[in-house]
């Protein structure tokens, strides 16, 4: 196949090739048929349904692509859809997981410098993604042994080790990221005794809490985010995969106190200050 003469071999595939997928099955050029138990790793939550194809051809024949130099209604309700099932607050879109949890990791660390915070803390066996930031993020060696010096600052606790977390959390951390249910790490959902604990944490130290939910979100453990099983309330939360549906989509959902951070990065396209008064009147 020419995958294996031309795509870098950074995944080991599957000597599959598909011609198309169909409800839950996938079908092979050889006209092959298995019952796809990989969901593209829980981004096809709802499926290959036909309804969601044609959604997403109805909004592409308009356009594929506008910068964020301009409004979209689509993407302005899938944002009210967010914070009103979640926390009152802004989202910032990307277009990965990863993405989203770079982006967090910028907003801490900026929040942190502005309260004297520099410290960030995330699970050992965690996954938050393999990009530079994200990599110290994720607290598996096996990922990170090939590219360090890594970015400092992240330390490393016990996952559902309330000790662990006490001895680690003071008043310089900035923040924590977790994983509701931790997947790389043997599919592992946190303990009420833990969640008790970092709530206090939280409450005594002020610092920033991260939701991982770019697996779990969007109803795969019952409630629209597995953070609701809990007693958690997060101050971001992380989405992607089945919130694009098999296109490159992410989220960060910010809460209030928050939203201001990052600042307005807004700045005129250099064409539109150039022009007069009256060409901005005539086109916007």
């Amino acid at each position: 196949m020419m995958d294996e003469r031309y795509i870098l071999k950074t995944y080991n595939r599957l000597c599959l090739d598909i011609d198309k997928i169909r409800g839950n099955y996938i079908y092979t050029k050889d006209g092959e048929r298995y019952l796809d138990f990989f969901s593209g790793i829980a981004v096809n939550n709802l499926g290959y349904d036909e309804d969601i194809i044609k959604a997403m051809t109805e909004k592409m024949q308009n356009y594929t692509h506008i910068s964020n130099y301009f409004c979209d209604d689509d993407r302005s309700e899938l944002a009210r859809l967010l914070i009103e099932n979640s926390i009152d607050g802004r989202v910032f879109y990307t277009n990965s997981g990863t993405e989203s949890s770079e982006a967090a990791l910028k907003l801490v660390r900026k929040w942190g410098k502005e309260n004297n915070k520099h410290n960030i803390l995330t699970a050992k066996n965690s996954f938050h993604g393999r990009t530079t930031g994200a990599l110290v993020l994720t607290g598996q060696k096996k990922y990170q042994k090939d590219f360090e010096p890594l970015i400092s600052g992240v330390d490393y606790f016990i996952f559902n080790d309330a000790d662990s977390l006490n001895a680690m959390v003071d008043d310089n951390t900035a923040a924590i990221f977790l994983e509701t249910i931790q997947g790389e790490g043997g599919v592992v959902p946190l303990t009420d005794t833990f969640v008790q604990t970092l709530m206090s944490l939280k409450e005594k130290y002020n610092f920033i809490l991260v939701m991982d939910e770019i697996q779990t979100g969007l109803r795969r453990c019952g409630t629209m985010f597995a953070y609701e099983n809990y007693n958690i309330k997060p101050d971001i939360i992380l989405l992607s995969k089945s919130l694009g549906g098999g296109l490159p989509l992410g989220a960060m959902i910010v809460s209030k106190d928050l939203e201001n951070v990052l600042g307005n990065i807004w700045r005129e396209p250099c064409s539109m200050r150039r022009w007069p008064c009256s060409y901005k009147k005539a086109y916007g």
